[in-house]
């Protein structure tokens, strides 16, 4: 996110689709959710994202999967912010029922360029997924 004058950022995407063809059992509904909102003054940076995507043809589930991640900054010095994060994240198509993590750790700026910067970051996190029987 830019260091600027615009301390809070966002967009959202909904989209529909309806393909009807002439088999009656490849007619074909789509909608996708997709978010960011990005936000920040001088000490805190907060950042959420979030997307789902469905597919279905008749009753058949061609796609069904969703993701959501929110990650906090906080600034300890000029070169070192302590984050906090967790996701969600589940994928029919992977066979992926669910997974969950949460972390927190350094991210230590090595340049700070006008263009390009550079980061470190140093995480420790917990995992936990749980994968769908394929029977």
């Amino acid at each position: 996110m830019q260091t600027d004058s615009v301390r809070f950022a966002g967009n959202a995407n909904l989209t529909f689709n309806y393909q009807k063809t002439n088999d009656i059992s490849l007619n074909v509904f789509k909608t996708s959710l997709s978010t960011q909102l990005k936000t920040k003054n001088l000490k805190h940076i907060l950042l959420v994202l979030g997307n789902y995507d469905l597919a279905q043809s008749n009753k058949t589930t061609i796609n069904n999967a969703g993701f959501g991640h929110l990650r906090y900054n906080y600034k300890l010095n000029k070169w070192v912010r302590w984050e906090v994060y967790t996701q969600l994240q589940f994928n029919e198509l992977l066979s992926l029922k669910y997974r969950y993590l949460v972390g927190t750790g350094a991210r230590i700026k090595l340049t700070h360029g006008e263009v390009i910067r550079t980061y470190l970051a140093i995480s420790s996190f917990y995992e936990y997924e749980q994968i769908q029987d394929l029977q």
